[in-house]
């Protein structure tokens, strides 16, 4: 699946959710999405914890526009995460995720894993991709 993409998207919830919650209301004035096709959404309380990772009840859903003015369906708890409550005010936006990641390299024809324990991407290349270890960066730069 291809998700959609959109930089520096981001909402607020209009009203809070439950941890059964299968959807959510945003604020006007976001700039989320309105076009068919899922997105993965971050909901985190932004105020008590500015960087998303370090919330503990930080959920990352898969999202599509519902039709209703401001209203998105929500997955719950993608990506090893908990479905969660969130207050009315708590931040959403487009992060760029494990799993968006993945979803990035099957579609480019490779082949990949998250790895919880060490926070990364495992990738499998059948031949023509060589990379090097970036210290500075932590990362691995790929080149094909």
């Amino acid at each position: 699946m291809a998700y959609l993409r959109k930089n520096f998207s981001k909402g607020y919830l209009n009203s809070g959710i439950t941890e059964l919650s299968n959807s959510v209301t945003v604020n006007s004035g976001h700039n989320l999405p309105v076009t068919a096709g899922q997105f993965r959404l971050v909901i985190w309380n932004h105020i008590n914890y500015p960087d998303p990772a370090d919330d503990p009840n930080v959920e990352i859903v898969t999202a599509w526009y519902s039709g209703v003015v401001n209203v998105y369906n929500i997955a719950r708890a993608q990506e090893d995460t908990v479905a969660a409550a969130h207050d009315i005010g708590c931040r959403c936006g487009m992060h760029y995720t494990a799993g968006v990641s993945l979803d990035d390299l099957s579609y480019g024809g490779l082949h990949g894993s998250y790895d919880p324990d060490y926070h990364c991407v495992n990738i499998i290349s059948y031949g023509g991709l060589h990379g090097s270890y970036d210290p500075d960066y932590h990362c691995v730069n790929i080149i094909s």
